[in-house]
């Protein structure tokens, strides 16, 4: 099963063969838990496995910042 939003700026995120773009814990899908352990590496609380980093990017501009973490808000909000 594929899963892919779209933000702004044409970001897309989907499932790409075991890497499911927004799915930063790495559990198949796409929730609130994801969130938070985004904005806590972002605050420098948790580490991230290369897997969960490229998870992360969601604009995938290289960085992992709260404008992915902003993505994935609007995307469980509805919003995208």
């Amino acid at each position: 099963t594929s899963t892919s939003f779209s933000g702004g700026g044409g970001t897309t995120a989907q499932n790409l063969g075991g890497f499911m773009v927004g799915d930063t814990n790495s559990d198949g899908s796409i929730s609130i838990y994801d969130v938070t352990l985004l904005q806590m590496y972002i605050a420098g609380m948790q580490d991230l496995s290369d897997i969960t980093k490229i998870n992360s990017d969601i604009n995938s501009d290289g960085k992992i910042d709260v404008n992915d973490a902003t993505e994935i808000q609007k995307y469980l909000a509805g919003i995208l």
